[in-house]
């Protein structure tokens, strides 16, 4: 009976901690699905022109080697998740990736980290990591170029961009809107602002010479994968 005490006693110490954990998890947790306008709450990074110059030249040689490269209209707003975003997507023409067919709607995940924090340019937002662009506009085209796809738990077939990327390698086939922003961070070495303040851009870059070269990315990578 003493042996059974001494490994009861912790188990359920065990259990009432990941029960204080789960509720307080839950009540920290704010489902921006409820907002009207969730994206106004944040703050977004800008990237910086010499890891921007380095990331174009690797999606310019990278790009044609994505596993998945699709074109597809944009099905869903932002679904946010816990910890992340997706958007839904309706495959209307596939350029290379054999399990996707023209018809298929899948997710993909879009932003892998919204958090609070207490250092951003403005305290009363959370901050989100959006792969330095904007959600997608719901009902347009878009060339996607994704890496591979995850197992869920409800069977919902999600997608992910290859990691190398600090950019989400979409480009519109309906518009382009590639600008950039000044930083609203006193600190010179923190890239970021309001989501509002770039919230009609399709990317959050730091300069004009990083919007003119991703402007020449994007119109040779669309030339390229035609619809």
């Amino acid at each position: 009976m003493k042996k059974l005490c001494l490994y009861a006693v912790p188990a359920i110490l065990l259990c009432c901690a990941c029960l204080i954990f789960g509720l307080y998890s839950k009540a920290s947790y704010a489902d921006f699905n409820e907002e009207s306008n969730p994206m106004e709450r944040f703050t977004v990074g800008l990237l910086p022109e010499e890891m921007c110059e380095s990331q174009i030249d690797l999606m310019r040689n990278t790009l044609d080697d994505s596993k998945y490269i699709v074109a597809a209209r944009i099905a869903g707003d932002f679904r946010f998740l816990p910890s992340c975003t997706t958007q839904s997507i309706e495959i209307v023409k596939v350029f290379k990736g054999d399990s996707l067919s023209v018809g298929d709607t899948i997710d993909i995940v879009f932003s892998q980290e919204i958090f609070w924090n207490e250092d951003s340019a403005v305290s009363d937002t959370a901050y989100i990591n959006m792969g330095f662009a904007n959600k997608l506009a719901v009902g347009e085209t878009y060339l996607l170029f994704l890496d591979s796809e995850i197992e869920t738990f409800d069977n919902t077939r999600l997608f992910i961009k290859s990691d190398d990327y600090l950019l989400m390698p979409a480009f519109s086939y309906d518009h382009e809107k590639i600008g950039w922003a000044q930083s609203e961070s006193e600190d010179p070495e923190v890239y970021e602002c309001r989501y509002s303040t770039v919230s009609e851009l399709d990317y959050f870059l730091s300069s004009e010479k990083s919007a003119d070269e991703l402007k020449a990315l994007r119109k040779e990578t669309i030339e390229k994968y035609q619809l």
